[in-house]
């Protein structure tokens, strides 16, 4: 093998193991954006405690705030992917995370 080519196969390599990584946050995120719709339902349902209602925003605003990160890190092509796959779900946070802040304390 010709040096050139040790450095593409190099290459591909980083790029497969970066696609791998980027796989994996997405498949977290997805699981920790279901865990947090969820309880923003389980607190609008039933009278939830101050400290429930807490613990529930900075739950949505961490899953937020990591979707945005992941968002600017992906190139195009996975970037679509997690709109498509999560996109939806973070919408739903983020106007489940405007009545949690809404929420008389």
């Amino acid at each position: 093998m010709q040096p050139t080519e040790a450095g593409n196969l190099q290459r591909k390599r980083g790029t497969v193991n970066r696609s791998a990584e980027a796989t994996t946050a997405m498949d977290q995120l997805a699981a920790e954006a279901i865990e947090v719709l969820d309880e923003i339902e389980t607190i609008s349902k039933e009278g939830a405690s101050l400290e429930d209602i807490e613990g529930a925003k900075a739950l949505a605003s961490s899953v937020v705030d990591r979707y945005d990160a992941l968002m600017k890190q992906l190139g195009r092509a996975q970037g679509k992917a997690l709109q498509r796959n999560v996109g939806g779900m973070i919408a739903r946070i983020r106007g489940g995370l405007t009545r949690l802040k809404e929420a008389p304390e």
